[in-house]
C-alpha cells in the first residue's frame, strides 16, 4: 500500500465518524495546504454518503436467494438463442 492511499485511508477513516462542523476543521487541519488530499477525502466521503442516501444493501443480498428468479420454459427467446430444454439441476445452483 503506498504512502500517499494509507495517508487518504487514514485521514477517511478518521473523518467519518464526525459531525460536519468537527469534520471540516479536522480535514483543515490533517491535510495542511495539500488541496489534492484534501479533494480525494471529500470525495471519498461524498462517495459514501451517497451509498447510504440511496440505501445501499439496505436489504441482505442473501434474501435474493429467498426469491430466485423463474427458470427459463422451453420456447423462451434470449435475442437470437431460443432455450430448447431443461439441461441439469444442481450443482452450481442451477
Amino acid at each position: 500500500m503506498s504512502e500517499g492511499y494509507r495517508r487518504v485511508k487514514d485521514i477517511h477513516q478518521e473523518a467519518r465518524g464526525r459531525d460536519a462542523e468537527s469534520r471540516a476543521a479536522y480535514l483543515r487541519e490533517a491535510c495542511g495546504d495539500d488541496e489534492a488530499l484534501r479533494r480525494e477525502v471529500e470525495e471519498l466521503l461524498r462517495y459514501e454518503a451517497q451509498a447510504d442516501d440511496k440505501g445501499f444493501l439496505e436489504q441482505p443480498a442473501i434474501i435474493a436467494r429467498a426469491f430466485p428468479m423463474s427458470r427459463l420454459s422451453a420456447g423462451t427467446k434470449l435475442g437470437s438463442c431460443e432455450v430448447i430444454e431443461l439441461l441439469g439441476a444442481g450443482g452450481m445452483d442451477i
